[in-house]
């Protein structure tokens, strides 16, 4: 009878831990009702939408800009002045062995302060060449310093030039440099190209920029792949002139685009700023 009663216990007891061993039935997860037929779900709102480009692409070429053809400059009559040259020519040598050969060549008009100005520059030319002997006769290869200049516009009441140096000094190629000057030709005074427009830099520079863009999307391998930025960044406000048929400007070697594209010259017509510009 004990026996009996030890073995119900014992199976007792084993239901009742098995019963316990268990895991209760997880709940069912509440389904979301299907959409109505013919309607799109609706999607959780994104708080950071997503970035929308430019219609056109950044690199696009643009073609160039169209305004009027204007003559701006057809009645400027020819100033009363010629021009003439200053020049510096000197051959350095060292033993018999020439070491830097130097040519130099400067405007002169008779007005006292034009000549004053670019006889300065000659001396500096003169300067630099004397400077650069002394450390050319310490290298095997001749130096070669070359200064030359183009009047641009002797007209209007304008004296307008390009100057250009050339510095050979050893190596596979030398640099060449970019000097603008545009003077009153009645007495000398120096302009800026602030002085021809009647408007703020930020309403004619993009203008001038149109130009410049198109110039550069004409062939927009042989320049930099950051041209354009160099453009807007580096503009050549003290590089530029005035011509009979606009303003020129000139960028200097490496800044739009490689070295052996050398200085780039943009021309802009009349057509294009006629309605801001003024004579001084």
């Amino acid at each position: 009878m004990r026996r009996f009663s030890l073995s119900l216990i014992f199976i007792v007891s084993f239901t009742l831990l098995a019963a316990c061993s268990k895991e209760p039935p997880s709940p069912d997860p509440e389904e979301s009702p299907p959409p109505v037929s013919g309607e799109e779900p609706t999607l959780p709102i994104d708080p950071s939408p997503p970035f929308v480009t430019d219609s056109e692409p950044s690199g696009s070429p643009v073609p160039p800009p169209e305004y009027p053809s204007v003559e701006l400059a057809v009645e400027w009559r020819d100033n009363a002045i010629t021009a003439e040259s200053i020049t510096y020519k000197n051959t350095f040598k060292k033993g018999g062995t020439t070491t830097l050969s130097a040519n130099g060549s400067f405007p002169q008009t008779g007005v006292a302060a034009i000549d004053t100005y670019f006889a300065s520059c000659r001396d500096d030319f003169t300067r630099k060449c004397e400077f650069m002997a002394e450390e050319a006769a310490l290298d095997t290869r001749a130096y070669e310093f070359d200064a030359n200049y183009t009047v641009e516009c002797n007209a209007g009441g304008l004296f307008s030039v390009s100057r250009t140096r050339h510095e050979y000094m050893g190596g596979a190629r030398g640099e060449t440099y970019i000097f603008c000057e545009t003077f009153s030709a009645a007495d000398g005074r120096l302009l800026t190209i602030d002085d021809f427009f009647n408007a703020e830099r930020e309403v004619y520079t993009p203008r001038l920029l149109e130009f410049v863009v198109a110039f550069i999307d004409e062939n927009p391998g042989d320049y930099w792949t950051d041209a354009k930025d160099n453009a807007r960044n580096f503009f050549p406000y003290d590089t530029f002139c005035i011509t009979k048929d606009g303003v020129s400007l000139f960028f200097p070697e490496n800044n739009i685009g490689p070295h052996t594209l050398g200085v780039v010259r943009v021309d802009v017509p009349w057509g294009a700023i006629a309605e801001m510009f003024t004579l001084p």
